[in-house]
């Protein structure tokens, strides 16, 4: 359905694309799963903290800043948008 359309992409908005980018990390030093650690810690606060305020992702106010886990832009603005544009129509959401 729609609405579980709307739901992937934000989800990969706000949590798959900047967990990627979080473990993807370029540099001197790679990451293993015993470094990962701290990032599943804030994970799962992340995910709390929306679960607690749904707000964050989908009111009038909504931005990557408190909506994605990283804090950075949205990897696909215009999905997250048209998703707001939607809203309205999608009351399961």
């Amino acid at each position: 359905t729609l609405t579980e359309l709307a739901v992937l992409a934000l989800y990969a908005n706000s949590i798959s694309y900047p967990y990627m980018r979080l473990v993807r990390v370029s540099g001197e030093w790679q990451l293993n799963a015993l470094d990962l650690g701290p990032l599943h810690e804030q994970f799962t606060e992340f995910c709390k903290r929306i679960g607690n305020n749904p707000e964050l992702l989908l009111g009038p106010n909504a931005s990557y800043i408190a909506g994605s886990l990283d804090g950075k832009p949205w990897h696909h603005p215009e999905a997250f948008y048209t998703i707001h544009q939607l809203i309205s129509s999608l009351p399961h959401l």
